[in-house]
């Protein structure tokens, strides 16, 4: 047991405290932020006790948008993969025509950059687009398992080979730090009974990146099962609480299990920084969502097996903590949590095919800033049509997002974010 003279040595305490009340639905409204900073080895707790630095809750402003439903190629979108900026450039990579497309701040389209293909300069497959810190665009071919990075001017100038194994399904097949390096996931398989590890390995143009980044192993997730004759259907239990990850462009690694609120930010230095916040506002399941997601899943998995029931696993009658983390280029941490649903009465659950989960409920995320220290910034209200698949571009007070109107029609906005009169920028 150590003694108090080294726990007093071992640990840094900061302490701030102020007013504490909290609405019921921000939870920061007028509060300013209580809480403390405890530091003991390497790993830092910031535990956020209640208000918030900006004292109340953002929104975001509008400021440029491009897409429309109908007219020029180069404003009509598909499936839009990947969003960048640099200072005078919006790049967003829509991976149906395929077409990497450079736009100006104001949503003017400038130019196309590389093409579809297999020489210099082209791509098959392109999942990933990122801008470092000279300008120049990095794109993530994953078809062809290689980068392409072009000049500020749209000329190819240099290819990586990335070798290696083709992975896909998560948010973040590459990553790119200001420094020039590209994290790229991919799977270590090492010789021997050692099982095969997930990571994001660097690359950079000068060859050598450094070591790879392990990912997080978490508990498999609880699935429902359907087996039919031809068929097999996994559906995951509606609102159950599953592990999640980001990679910060700094290659710090955002890390948590929504059971609680609390997440952990580690960095290359072996440094932890543990982000802890009161978690008051829990969001209810609704019985009519429990009832619309259970038949969803009822209706998808009786595709494989016609006599599927329902099983014990019961849908939880609270929502998990959080869902996703984006980290901003700026070093702040948004955290996205599923927030109340309502059912849109105007929309037709029989005009969809089964998907496992509904179609007509509109959940209204929640959206929490923690600035990269691990204090809590404040809240920020978000368009509801907003996309949080591919992960929005944020730096500073700046977002780059998909957003999806009403009528289908595939767009990126540029939004600026206003603080609440008062907060310090």
């Amino acid at each position: 047991m150590r003694s108090w003279i080294g726990l007093l040595l071992g640990v840094s305490i900061l302490a701030v405290a102020g007013c504490a009340a909290e609405n019921e639905r921000g939870g920061d409204a007028g509060a300013a932020w209580v809480g403390t900073i405890t530091t003991e080895d390497d790993i830092t707790t910031v535990r956020n006790q209640a208000g918030s630095l900006w004292g109340g809750t953002a929104r975001l402003i509008e400021e440029a948008s491009i897409g429309v439903e109908a007219g020029e190629d180069a404003y009509m979108f598909g499936r839009v993969r990947s969003v960048a900026a640099s200072p005078d450039r919006i790049y967003v990579l829509d991976s149906q025509v395929p077409a990497l497309r450079a736009y100006d701040r104001d949503g003017r389209h400038v130019m196309d950059l590389g093409r579809e293909g297999e020489g210099p300069g082209e791509f098959r497959n392109p999942s990933a687009v990122g801008v470092d810190a000279e300008g120049r665009v990095w794109l993530h071919d994953q078809g062809q398992q290689r980068i392409i990075v072009f000049a500020p001017g749209g000329e190819a100038v240099e290819t990586l080979s990335l070798g290696g194994a083709r992975i896909s399904g998560s948010t973040q097949s590459m990553v790119l730090s200001p420094d020039g390096r590209a994290f790229i996931l991919d799977v270590v398989r090492p010789e021997g009974p050692d099982a095969a590890r997930i990571v994001m390995r660097p690359h950079a143009l000068e060859g050598e990146a450094g070591e790879p980044i392990d990912l997080p192993s978490f508990e498999s997730p609880a699935y429902l099962e359907a087996r039919g004759s031809n068929m097999v259907r996994f559906q995951e239990i509606p609102f159950r609480a599953n592990g999640t990850w980001a990679l910060t462009t700094s290659a710090a690694l955002l890390i948590g299990y929504p059971d609680t609120y609390r997440f952990e930010i580690r960095h290359r230095d072996g440094r932890i920084t543990a982000i802890e916040r009161d978690w008051q506002d829990r969001i209810a399941v609704a019985p009519d969502e429990a009832d619309a997601y259970r038949e969803a899943a009822i209706a998808f998995l009786r595709g494989a097996d016609p006599e599927w029931v329902w099983p014990d696993p019961e849908i939880p009658q609270t929502k998990p903590a959080f869902s996703r983390f984006v980290p901003a280029q700026s070093g702040e941490v948004w955290v996205v949590r599923p927030g109340p649903a309502a059912l849109d009465t105007a929309c037709n659950e029989e005009d969809f095919p089964p998907s496992g989960e509904p179609h007509c409920w509109r959940e209204e995320p929640i959206i929490d800033v923690f600035g990269a220290g691990g204090r809590y910034l404040g809240r920020v209200v978000v368009p509801a049509e907003l996309q949080w698949d591919p992960l929005p571009f944020i730096n500073g007070r700046e977002i780059i997002a998909r957003v999806d109107d009403t009528a289908g029609t595939v767009m990126v906005k540029r939004y600026r974010v206003e603080l609440p009169d008062g907060a310090d920028p």
